[in-house]
């Protein structure tokens, strides 16, 4: 199995969780996060990357957003959406292990 770890930067007031939380090497699969919003401003964009090794292949959401993901395949973002101070929200991404050695 690999770990999906996410990266975020210093700034961020937001913790999420993922599930599945695994995601065997060479395997892709849909994974959903729960973002929660812990500032009291409202929260108008996410970004996610991946480390090395894996690769992100579309998002989904419910629409409310706008979705992209990057030519490599390292980060996704959702931009013009609107996510309450203090209140949770999911979004969703298509992930690959490709290239992920267990326990590294």
């Amino acid at each position: 199995m690999a770990w999906f770890t996410v990266l975020a930067p210093v700034s961020a007031s937001a913790h999420l969780s993922a599930e599945p939380t695994f995601l065997a090497v060479g395997s892709k699969q849909r994974i959903v996060l729960t973002v929660h919003n812990d500032r009291d401003a409202t929260m108008t964009g996410l970004r996610l990357t991946v480390p090395e090794g894996f690769r992100i292949h579309g998002t989904g959401g419910d629409g409310s957003w706008n979705e992209a993901v990057d030519g490599a395949g390292a980060t996704a973002t959702w931009t013009g959406g609107s996510l309450a101070a203090f209140r949770p929200t999911t979004f969703e991404v298509d992930v690959e292990a490709a290239g992920v050695a267990p326990g590294l």
